[in-house]
């Protein structure tokens, strides 16, 4: 199939400068729209430098593809970036390189030694293989097309601690998979359930709040409230905010300060855990508990548990002093 794009629409040029010809296909108009996303990723790898013009491709890469700039009035235009290569060492030569390109183009190079026993070729810049996925194909688009978003998420603080805390937490392991789950959005609230085209308008069942959302359910909701308020952790000075991530961190981090010899300490994650079962019982079965109910049905459900747990670690240690090595 290559052969027959290159003989009729590429026979003398190559791919990337590939024209999209007079009476294209759908094929080849699909191509050549992938053709543009691909550009914005690629990186010149410098082999022997001989099918790289140094002024007029575009070689260097600083996040984008760009032609290098120069200091210099006179220049030959049909220079090959060979010429910049030392043919004893196999390494730029430096003399000849500063007396034509600024010192910033000169750092871009010097990351990159020439492989002189290869031709020149390319690599996907988005991924560090240098192999192409469509998961790196829309991280590119995305950065471009967004910029905004991912400035403002690389200017946050990072959340991997957060998730660290969440696989560490001294519970059951579905609860944690829940609150990793609360942290990437992917809770079955009508605001998710939105974004994936399915339409809800009921709004919160337990308020007269229009929109539900997963902060809202765990941390906003009047009755989230006052199940925090009737549990013995400390809420935030402000009360809880409208950032998860905020709300989240401070429940876990006050277990984590907590003494270890209290089931007071490993509460939290049942409380947020009750307190979707009961959004859930209300939304299928019909069913409304009072506040003090959830917070004794979250403190009862962590104390057996706990219980549970030391009595295995009891009937475990119990077995090791009692082994002991064959003759």
């Amino acid at each position: 199939m290559s052969k027959i794009f290159k003989s009729r629409y590429f026979l003398n040029t190559d791919f990337l400068n590939a024209s999209k010809g007079t009476r294209p296909s759908y094929a080849w108009q699909s191509i050549l729209y992938g053709r543009d996303l691909l550009q914005k990723g690629l990186k010149k790898i410098i082999g022997n430098g001989k099918q790289t013009s140094v002024w007029v491709d575009k070689w260097l890469f600083d996040g984008q593809n760009r032609r290098p700039s120069s200091i210099h009035s006179l220049m030959d235009i049909s220079m090959k970036v060979s010429h910049l290569i030392d043919p004893i060492s196999g390494n730029w030569n430096l003399n000849l390189m500063s007396q034509l390109f600024p010192w910033s183009d000169i750092l871009i190079m010097l990351k990159q030694r020439p492989m002189v026993n290869q031709n020149d070729s390319y690599c996907w810049s988005g991924n560090n293989n240098g192999i192409y996925t469509v998961k790196s194909g829309y991280d590119v688009i995305s950065r471009q097309a967004h910029p905004e978003i991912f400035q403002e998420a690389a200017a946050n603080p990072s959340l991997n601690p957060l998730f660290c805390s969440i696989w560490s937490l001294h519970t059951v392991p579905k609860i944690k998979v829940f609150l990793w789950k609360v942290l990437k959005g992917a809770v079955a609230v009508e605001d998710r359930l939105r974004t994936r085209g399915i339409k809800a308008v009921d709004g919160c069942l337990m308020c007269n709040e229009e929109n539900e959302t997963i902060n809202h359910i765990l941390f906003q909701c009047p009755l989230a409230r006052q199940v925090w308020a009737m549990s013995l952790l400390q809420s935030p000075e402000k009360g809880f905010g409208s950032s998860i991530f905020t709300n989240m961190d401070h429940v876990l981090n006050y277990c984590q300060k907590l003494s270890s010899s209290s089931n007071v300490s490993y509460a939290s994650p049942w409380i947020i855990w009750v307190l979707w079962k009961h959004r859930n019982k209300i939304l299928f079965e019909g069913v409304n508990f009072v506040t003090q109910s959830i917070v004794d049905k979250a403190y009862v459900d962590c104390n057996q548990w706990c219980s549970a747990q030391q009595g295995v670690c009891i009937k475990n240690s119990k077995s090791k002093l009692k082994w002991s090595p064959p003759p």
